[in-house]
């Protein structure tokens, strides 16, 4: 049986408290209102959180899955380039006939004009003007957005000469506008995605298998792991990247129900319970919490993984 969280706070409660009459979740309303539970049951959301973590560092992962849809047509590009540029004392200027959104690099301090060819005054009209002050010299910082104009013309990007010498690279173009600035694509050889901020329960990558055209298969030559959670990937390869992965159990919250079951196997969510008791009864009663944590403990080596 999967345990309700109604029934972990109960057991918990049973744990700490000697009650002369049977108690149930039913009896969970009228004891948060109760001055010898309130205190306890307040504090348990953030109690079972602790423990959750910690059963899962120990006991059976919660394995989930999900599909990552990594696409970059490349009709999309009006102007594209991979090459470092270096900018000395002559102004570095990109053309595309139309352009909606940008993306570049660039490693040092440096002004950069986006500007709109206006035919009937022939001149450039200055939309964007970008003061880079660099954070770390020789280090490459992102710039990129939607190109915001009312009229249509050719565009181009100026990074201007001012006396002193700078690199951009990975310089493009796109016809399309996006919802977002974070939302234009990235024009770099690798695509760079940091799995916690695209799925929310994330914890640790299992594997990662590559799907197109209907094969499923181990995909190992072209992806790395960064620091544990950012997956890169070959930016040219697409296709849906199916990642197996370690979850999270979801969140125990003050407004979570009492009748929500826990999302972990029922060997552990069984000991949950001590863990809280050992918690939240230490400043009660500090050996009967050491018994708990150490049941707990026992408990814990003995899950089978």
């Amino acid at each position: 049986m999967n345990y309700t969280w109604g029934e972990i706070q109960i057991l918990s409660i049973k744990k700490m408290f000697l009650n002369n009459t049977p108690i149930s979740v039913d009896d969970l309303d009228s004891m948060r209102n109760d001055r010898k539970y309130q205190l306890y049951l307040n504090g348990m959301p953030e109690t079972a959180n602790e423990g959750l973590l910690r059963l899962m560092s120990r006991g059976k992962p919660l394995v989930k899955k999900h599909t990552l849809t990594h696409i970059t047509p490349n009709d999309i590009f009006t102007y594209q380039s991979y090459d470092v540029n270096t900018v000395t004392n002559i102004d570095l200027e990109i053309y595309a006939n139309s352009a909606n959104a940008y993306y570049f690099e660039i490693n040092n301090d440096a002004r950069i004009e986006i500007q709109q060819y206006d035919e009937s005054s022939l001149t450039w009209n200055t939309l964007e003007i970008i003061n880079h002050i660099s954070d770390t010299a020789g280090s490459y910082e992102v710039y990129k957005n939607n190109i915001y104009s009312e009229n249509v013309g050719e565009i181009r990007i100026v990074f201007k000469a001012d006396d002193y010498m700078y690199s951009v690279r990975n310089i493009a173009m796109y016809s399309v506008k996006f919802r977002t600035e974070d939302d234009v694509f990235n024009n770099t050889r690798k695509q760079r995605y940091d799995l916690r901020t695209i799925i929310p329960d994330f914890y640790d990558v299992i594997s990662v298998e590559y799907e197109k055209d209907g094969n499923i298969g181990k995909y190992n030559s072209d992806f790395t792991l960064e620091e544990d959670n950012i997956l890169v990937i070959d930016g040219k390869r697409e296709g849906n990247f199916i990642i197996t992965y370690k979850a999270y159990p979801t969140k125990i919250t003050t407004n979570t129900s009492d009748s929500f079951r826990l999302n972990i196997p029922s060997e552990m969510a069984a000991i949950l319970p001590l863990y809280i008791a050992s918690e939240l009864y230490k400043d009660d009663d500090a050996a009967m919490a050491t018994q708990y944590r150490n049941q707990f403990e026992a408990e814990l080596d003995g899950l089978k993984i």
